[in-house]
């Protein structure tokens, strides 16, 4: 029986040293499955993925939130099955006292290695200044601050399905569970907001569909599909045709990195992510302008290599996955832009041929860029203007 102690997490806080290059961090990564929850969720977490810094991070991001949504949804499904006021008080009980504990745990940890703050105030400065010998502090330092935001999650879960047993006076809200507990003020870093307050999820999350539940008491609580859309481009079942359009996402995360479109630390397998067509958070950090994104996602709806979706949009795409402000106007791009988009339209088509059997290292990009240019140069004249 699951014991509901969040032992797993405790073993995580140690944050050991499970790979020794950042390449086997990424690897290790991707082969983690993630765990989903089995239910809507009432709360979700907004991290701002920068102070995620290195691929470590990442990594164990993933690690934390699998052990807290196996937790959630161990309870959940024992208390559906069971659906007794003394098991789910247990049960709420036992989940309070070993947030407490791991989050003392954390706030102990940061006390011990970050007493003033100014790690923390570094790393979140926006221009943060990170020595090699002062790597592995920051890393640790991030790491406490998001596992406090996890286990928060995990405890805002659990006793806001089950408030109607508890009593209204026993719940915790954000706010109050990081002043009571860990004394100080959430981290807007890890902003946690609840999901049925649909004006505030709306940064790396998708816009909620509303449908109405009513727990026991008959207390009504609004769940959201938070789950943001991506790209149906790939086609499963082909494998020739598959091996082909990955090649191809791959040169555009090249490209897409050379063009500093996208942040340095996005992974090669989140960027894989967004052409899967699969609802999903794909933590792609945007760094490019807004508009951009949203007439290059425009170009690519249109596109009949991307099979249609219902109720997706570039302005939903750019909003919900990317947290950015979507802008149409055409004006606002220059001319090296447009060039680039209708580049990146037409290497995913793969009726267009391209150069078979040559790995393009990310400092030869230029070069590749301008092979690119002559091979496409007839129709990027003709679609000049996008």
């Amino acid at each position: 029986m699951y014991n509901f102690d969040l032992k797993k997490v405790h073993d995580l806080i140690l944050f050991k040293n499970v790979c020794t290059t950042d390449n086997e961090y990424m690897s290790e990564a991707s082969c983690l499955p993630y765990v989903e929850m089995e239910t809507e969720p009432l709360y979700v977490m907004i991290p701002k993925m920068q102070v995620l810094f290195t691929p470590k991070l990442r990594y164990y991001k993933k690690a934390v939130e699998n052990e807290i949504n196996s937790h959630i949804n161990a309870a959940i499904k024992l208390l559906t099955a069971e659906k007794t006021d003394e098991l789910t008080k247990f049960i709420l009980k036992k989940t309070r006292e070993s947030v407490a504990t791991l989050a003392n745990e954390s706030k102990r940890q940061l006390t011990q290695f970050d007493y003033s703050g100014n790690a923390w105030r570094n790393i979140t400065s926006g221009k943060p200044v990170i020595k090699f010998y002062d790597k592995a502090l920051h890393e640790y330092v991030v790491f406490l601050h998001y596992v406090i935001a996890e286990l928060a999650r995990c405890l805002m879960e659990l006793q806001d399905r089950y408030a109607d047993i508890i009593g209204e006076g026993g719940l915790y809200d954000v706010s109050l569970f990081y002043t009571s507990i860990v004394g100080r003020n959430p981290d807007d870093e890890f902003k946690l907001l609840e999901t049925k307050n649909d004006q505030n999820v709306s940064v790396n999350t998708s816009t909620p569909k509303k449908t109405t539940r009513k727990p026991k008491g008959g207390r009504k609580v609004l769940t959201p599909n938070i789950k943001p859309m991506t790209l149906k481009y790939y086609t499963h079942g082909n494998k020739g045709l598959l091996q082909e359009q990955r090649n191809r996402v791959d040169l555009i995360f090249k490209l897409f990195q050379f063009w500093n479109w996208i942040d340095g630390t996005t992974s090669a397998n989140d960027f894989d992510s967004i052409f899967e067509g699969v609802p999903r958070q794909c933590n792609i950090t945007w760094k490019a302008n807004g508009t951009i994104l949203t007439i290059l996602l425009q170009e690519l709806l249109s596109q009949t290599y991307i099979e249609k979706q219902t109720n997706q949009s570039a302005k939903s795409m750019v909003k919900e996955q990317f947290g950015k402000s979507p802008n149409s106007d055409k004006k606002r791009l220059v001319l090296v832009d447009e060039e680039r988009i209708k580049m990146t339209v037409l290497i995913l088509d793969v009726r267009n041929p391209l150069e078979k059997g040559k790995v393009f290292d990310p400092e030869e990009m230029n070069k590749k860029e301008t092979a690119l240019r002559e091979v496409f140069a007839g129709q990027l004249r003709s679609t000049k203007t996008i």
